[in-house]
């Protein structure tokens, strides 16, 4: 057990603006959740369609509100699902459209009440970066079985049209990227060297992620050490 605690910037924003947060953040769509969750040992494809293997124990990590546990619950894990969230206002929306999933615990990536080797996969949907560190890494390959899979995904923004609080704004500014994301050619063994050729690409790129990431100057995944 890390003597670390949860990103405290983190916690307070998420612990406010928990209902804003499940309104307007996206959702995961299955097209990409079911051949993840194939990659992680919990699915099987077969000509009929995706076969779920629900017995499998799934710890979610930093689960939120549900955005993407919603699949997860979609495709029939109840039971045997267990979410981890450090945010209670997090939780407090969770519970309200996941009454189901009894096994909820407050608590943070360095401190599971989970016994070692005791889930098949530990799934963290748009969230790795507020904890991604070795005492982290530690702590989840302890409650992971030794076969077990870590399966880390995120959503990149993108402004939906049938939102109205967007309808009226400029969306052609936020989605601008998307354009030119389509155009990349991604059949090369630098991949680095592309995603810099598409975000140096975007005028706003620098102060937009200087304005956002200042915010976020304690986040491990942002650290320059």
């Amino acid at each position: 057990m890390s003597s670390k605690q949860a990103n405290s910037t983190a916690v307070n924003s998420f612990n406010t603006n928990h209902s804003e947060y499940d309104v307007f953040r996206p959702s995961f769509t299955p097209i990409l959740v079911d051949p993840f969750l194939v990659h992680l040992g919990l699915a099987t494809y077969e000509p009929q369609g995706y076969k779920f293997d629900t017995s499998k124990k799934i710890l979610e990590i930093a689960a939120g509100t549900g955005k993407f546990t919603q699949n997860l619950v979609d495709s029939g894990w109840k039971d045997t699902l267990t979410v981890l969230e450090p945010s209670s206002g997090m939780l407090e929306t969770f519970n309200k459209k996941f009454p189901q999933i009894k096994n909820q615990i407050l608590g943070s990536s360095y401190d599971i009440s989970l016994d070692d080797d005791s889930v098949d996969a530990v799934i963290i949907a748009q969230g790795f970066h507020w904890f991604a560190d070795l005492e982290s890494l530690k702590e989840i390959q302890r409650v992971l079985k030794p076969n077990g899979k870590l399966g880390l995904i995120w959503n990149f923004d993108y402004v939906s049209y049938s939102q109205d609080s967007v309808k009226d704004k400029k969306t052609e500014y936020y989605n601008a990227g998307s354009q030119y994301y389509k155009s990349l050619d991604f059949k090369v063994d630098n991949n680095k060297k592309v995603f810099e050729e598409y975000f140096n690409k975007q005028p706003w790129n620098e102060v937009v992620t200087q304005y956002f990431y200042g915010f976020d100057v304690d986040v491990p995944q942002y650290r320059q050490n």
